[in-house]
């Protein structure tokens, strides 16, 4: 058995420390306008790209241990978290614009 979900979950962990000081490695965020740019929140925005990488990095760890422990098909269940997790975060991320 590979250690393929603890690996992808050490990486998120890592690429919110990376995000958290460079906003600008935000999807879309890059491309905006220096205009568009001041009429985001970027602290509240990068703190949630932060959070969400780093809860789906502790799913993917834990969800992997919990598995190796025994319940062979609670990886499964990942498959449905983390698209509801991404969901929220959508729909978090867009009341980031100041008005």
């Amino acid at each position: 058995m590979g250690y393929t979900y603890v690996i992808t979950g050490i990486l998120m962990i890592f690429i919110e420390i990376i995000i958290k000081r460079f906003p600008n490695m935000i999807v879309g965020y890059y491309i905006l306008s220096q205009e568009d740019k001041k009429k985001i929140d970027i602290q509240r925005l990068s703190s949630l790209t932060r959070n969400l990488f780093v809860i789906i990095g502790l799913i993917l760890i834990v969800g992997d241990l919990i598995t190796r422990i025994g319940f062979k098909y609670f990886s499964s269940c990942l498959y449905v978290v983390i698209p509801i997790a991404v969901i929220i975060y959508a729909y978090q991320a867009h009341k980031c614009n100041i008005k």
